[in-house]
């Protein structure tokens, strides 16, 4: 099999898509799989030898694809904003169409972001792929917390509604006894001061910036109740890792999440605010529900969502695109 480049938008940067990418490079290299990552939003070189290009976010590899006017076949994983916003945009629609006409094969999570890609091209949806994500499984333990500990893994940016994930546990703050922890890199400079500002001013509210991924599993441990505020995502590398932990799941009802948290089997789906309410409120007072869930949720990972499955069905996609 020929060089697969991994075309990743801020590989540099500690985000879902760099995750996606390095986990599926360690098993895909299990299989003899030669590849190579780079940043395509740094507009990286890729190697003389390169076969494939295996391009993240259809809009953004689209640009690094005609700013360098390569003639190389491609597959483009979907990723979730570049469908669910980018396309719809007067100036970055355009690009992000001619990206997907022009794939050897579009990579989707879940048969609901296939049928959103058919919509926009449905003349190829024969090149349309759904492979899920995969998630390595940790071992198991029951967390001991006094006060519920509520975790929120994101990216601090306007997309993930942390402002909506402070504002609408607020009141329950004042009920009971809880304690949130945020963790992720600052994407959006004026959500990360308000994070720190709302942080300030709160004693159950924590930011804890940036983790290393290898820290990440220690943070998943030690939390009941793991959190997905977002207004828009494919597959969450964050809800399935929180889900592979067997954390009770508290997620918002976008078709990224639904892919993978089945309402009061695998987690918790909230609708608006008073949902969300109602539902922290159950997990905070029924350590039996989110150990129920939990272990649901960790089951389902460990069934469907291997990293070696992953691996095996994209080096035959590769196969497929020619490489």
């Amino acid at each position: 099999m020929g060089h697969v480049v991994l075309a990743v938008p801020h590989y540099e940067e500690l985000r879902g898509n760099k995750i996606t990418a390095d986990r599926m490079q360690v098993w895909l290299h299990e299989r003899g799989v030669n590849t190579t990552i780079i940043s395509s939003t740094l507009n990286d070189e890729i190697p003389d030898d390169t076969s494939l290009l295996h391009g993240f976010h259809a809009r953004k590899f689209a640009q690094y694809y005609e700013d360098n006017e390569l003639d190389i076949p491609y597959i483009i994983t979907i990723t979730g904003t570049d469908i669910n916003q980018d396309i719809e945009d007067s100036e970055l629609g355009p690009l992000t169409k001619r990206c997907l006409r022009h794939a050897a094969f579009i990579h989707v999570f879940d048969e609901g972001m296939k049928e959103r890609v058919r919509a926009y091209v449905p003349d190829r949806e024969e090149a349309i792929v759904v492979q899920p994500q995969s998630v390595p499984i940790p071992d198991y333990n029951e967390p001991d917390n006094t006060i519920p500990q509520l975790l929120l893994p994101a990216g601090i940016r306007s997309v993930k509604n942390i402002r909506g994930a402070v504002t609408m546990l607020d009141s329950l703050a004042e009920e009971t006894s809880l304690s949130l922890a945020v963790v992720g890199p600052v994407l959006e400079e004026e959500e990360g001061e308000w994070l720190r500002e709302a942080a300030a001013g709160r004693d159950w509210l924590h930011y804890l910036g940036k983790a290393a991924y290898e820290d990440m599993g220690e943070l998943y441990a030690n939390a009941d109740i793991v959190l997905n505020t977002s207004f828009s995502e494919g597959q969450s590398s964050a809800v399935m890792e929180g889900m592979a932990a067997g954390r009770a799941l508290l997620v918002s009802n976008i078709s990224g999440n639904r892919s993978l948290v089945t309402h009061e089997q695998t987690g918790l789906v909230y609708d608006d605010s008073r949902s969300f309410s109602d539902s922290c409120r159950r997990l905070l007072e029924e350590p039996a529900l989110r150990q129920r869930l939990g272990l649901a949720a960790r089951d389902m990972m460990k069934e469907h969502y291997h990293p070696a499955v992953e691996a095996e069905k994209l080096q035959d996609l590769y196969k497929k695109a020619g490489v």
